[in-house]
């Protein structure tokens, strides 16, 4: 008899590197569109709202450029684990969306309960300690946020949601930073 538990534990482990963002340790691009793709069937048969978050480090170039890449990847792995920190489910998902963006997907959520969640990611980043990689006390970042809420066919695909939460995010960058901007 073959012993196959050598091969489901590889493919396990192949299977979380399939899924998961290397660096930050929550999901990737490609899970994440497959969760929004879920949600978004979800929430149009059970007419229930569908909430997304992009969420954007500001002047992370100017992080990398006066702490160097490695305190970068840092500064990315604290901002994700802050970001699932405020998660309010386990179904709720965060996940990097590309460079300094991260995602979030809340299932079940109206814009207020949504627009709640971002204002505590937006406050718990601010207060993110960087003394425990070398960094002075007063080194903070800020992020800026674009949130969007589909419920009552506003939207007509995901991709119309996640592109309203685009919209939303350059505003906030655009007057100011270091804002959430709903759309």
């Amino acid at each position: 008899m073959h012993d196959i538990s050598r091969h489901v534990k590889k493919y396990k482990v192949l299977e979380n590197i399939a899924k998961i963002d290397h660096l930050t340790g929550v999901a990737n691009r490609c899970t994440l569109e497959k969760a929004i793709i879920k949600n978004w069937q979800e929430c149009i048969v059970d007419k229930q709202p569908l909430s997304f978050i992009l969420i954007d480090i500001d002047f992370f170039k100017l992080f990398n450029d006066n702490f160097g890449h490695v305190k970068g990847d840092k500064c990315l792995q604290k901002v994700a684990q802050t970001i699932e920190d405020c998660l309010p489910s386990k179904d709720s998902l965060v996940a990097r969306y590309g460079g300094e963006e991260f995602a979030v997907v809340l299932p079940r959520s109206h814009v207020s309960n949504a627009e709640m969640i971002a204002k505590r990611i937006q406050e718990k980043i601010l207060n993110i300690n960087f003394r425990d990689i070398g960094l002075p006390a007063n080194v903070k970042i800020s992020v800026s946020q674009g949130l969007a809420c589909e419920y009552n066919n506003q939207y007509r695909t995901s991709e119309a949601l996640i592109c309203a939460a685009d919209t939303a995010l350059y505003r906030a960058k655009s007057e100011g930073r270091n804002k959430l901007c709903i759309r």
